[in-house]
């Protein structure tokens, strides 16, 4: 399962964990043949990416508008909330 190690790697590199675990989990039932197990699993990679290219956009936007961040819990992911200063 190339694609999920080429992706967990750098994912785990920037703190992206949710990625970062979901490739791992994908990559690992991958070689034991558990491909139902391994299918589950998508839906969260994708989910944590979105979630990822959020927060993201959020910390390029509060760097460039100098805003107050704030982390909240978002059904079981963190989000930020941004608040002008």
């Amino acid at each position: 399962m190339e694609p999920a190690h080429q992706l967990k790697s750098p994912a785990g590199y920037i703190g992206a964990s949710h990625i970062h675990y979901a490739c791992y989990f994908i990559q690992e039932h991958f070689l034991f043949d558990r491909f139902t197990q391994m299918m589950e699993y998508y839906p969260t990679l994708i989910e944590a990416a979105v979630n990822f290219r959020i927060v993201s956009r959020q910390l390029l936007a509060q760097h460039e508008s100098k805003s107050i961040l704030h982390f909240v819990n978002c059904q079981n992911l963190y989000c930020l909330q941004i608040e002008p200063m």
